[in-house]
Order: structure tokens, then C-alpha cells, then sequence
């Protein structure tokens, strides 16, 4: 059996600019970690990702939401002796 675990942490920072009609201007940071897990088995895969996502507004009106994300794929083969 194989098992991979791969965490992973993303900062990036964004500017979103409106030139006409308002000329709003929003710049953001967001911050994001997560893991991704794979399993491999003789017969069986699966699959395991997490991500929590956070955007801080630094200037401008919009608000940002703050994300979770979890999702999950899992297959069985089955496999006959020859």
C-alpha cells in the first residue's frame, strides 16, 4: 500500500481595480493551507483533499467570505486471479 500526504501553505495578495463607473479600488490578502492525501492500494484508491481559505480586505468596500473546502474520491477495483 502507498499513502502520499502533501500540507501546503499559499499567501498571495490581489488588487481588483474599477475603472469606470466608481473607480473602486480593493486589494486583498489571502491566506490558504491545506493537505492533499493519496491512497493506493492492490485494489482499492482513494483520495483526500482539505483547503481553509481566508481573504483579509486592506482597502475597500467588498467583503470577502472565508472558505473550507473538503472533498474526497474513492474507487475499488476488483481484480480476478488468471
Amino acid at each position: 500500500m502507498r499513502t502520499t500526504i502533501r500540507p501546503y501553505l499559499e499567501v498571495t495578495q490581489n488588487l481588483l481595480a474599477q475603472i469606470t463607473p466608481g473607480n473602486d479600488v480593493v486589494t486583498y490578502t489571502t491566506l490558504a493551507a491545506g493537505v492533499d492525501a493519496t491512497l493506493a492500494g492492490r485494489r482499492t484508491q482513494g483520495q483526500v483533499a482539505v483547503r481553509y481559505e481566508r481573504r483579509f480586505v486592506e482597502r475597500g468596500r467588498s467583503a470577502m467570505p472565508t472558505r473550507f473546502r473538503a472533498w474526497r474520491v474513492c474507487r475499488t477495483n476488483s481484480c480476478r486471479a488468471r
